[in-house]
């Protein structure tokens, strides 16, 4: 079970963005957020989403995920490093069941200071 994702177009008095599903990303404190004039997608729930989650140490990113996830189901896996080793990647899969949920765990990873990025 995947999400389905449909684009709304943005449109302003001067300008006009039709969404395919493309952002714009920019750092602020060290994280990163996604600029709120493009495209929101609709999702439909339940579906299997998936969070990149980035950090430096890879075992304190782990256990940042085990702390923000505690106990629900999900599944983990390694990603990469960056060329340099410096960032470690990982994939979190879990089923969503509404768009609160999809948030209040994206905010939750975003405030772990093991955690530097999440997609």
């Amino acid at each position: 079970m995947f999400c389905s994702l449909h684009f709304k177009n943005f449109n302003s008095e001067d300008s006009s963005f039709s969404g395919v599903g493309f952002t714009d990303r920019s750092l602020m404190n060290n994280k990163m957020f996604i600029n709120p004039f493009y495209s929101k997608p609709e999702i439909r729930y339940p579906c299997l989403w998936t969070y990149k989650v980035i950090g430096r140490d890879r075992d304190r990113v782990l256990e940042a995920i085990d702390e923000v996830m505690q106990q629900r189901p999900c599944e983990v896996h390694y990603s990469r490093s960056s060329s340099k080793g410096k960032y470690h990647s990982f994939s979190l899969e879990i089923t969503l069941y509404s768009d609160n949920q999809r948030l209040s765990i994206y905010e939750a990873l975003m405030r772990h200071p093991a955690i530097r990025i999440v997609l």
